[in-house]
């Protein structure tokens, strides 16, 4: 499991991952300099969407750091067409 979550990571860059959480676990980022785990919320991720919550009439109730507001409805359909083609590569192809 550690393998493949590494590749993962190689491959969707250090930028994909934060996104993801966002768009499709609805989880608000979260910067916590005291957090070491791979896979925190960057810094820049956490004051940009703390930038954006600040200029939003409904900002401070929805967006607060490490809040859950999803998972989104379109999150398993988005996953299911596209996972067979991002992670075919893989498994190799489908028989």
């Amino acid at each position: 499991q550690e393998v493949l979550i590494r590749t993962l990571r190689t491959l969707m860059t250090p930028f994909l991952p934060p996104f993801y959480r966002v768009f499709m676990g609805g989880i608000v980022p979260q910067y916590d300099p005291n957090n070491t785990r791979v896979g925190a919320d960057p810094k820049w991720l956490g004051d940009t969407v703390q930038l954006v919550r600040s200029k939003l009439p409904l900002g401070e109730a929805m967006l607060q750091p490490g809040r859950r507001v999803g998972p989104w409805p379109y999150a398993p359909s988005l996953t299911a067409v596209v996972a067979p083609y991002a992670f075919g590569f893989l498994v190799g192809p489908a028989s």
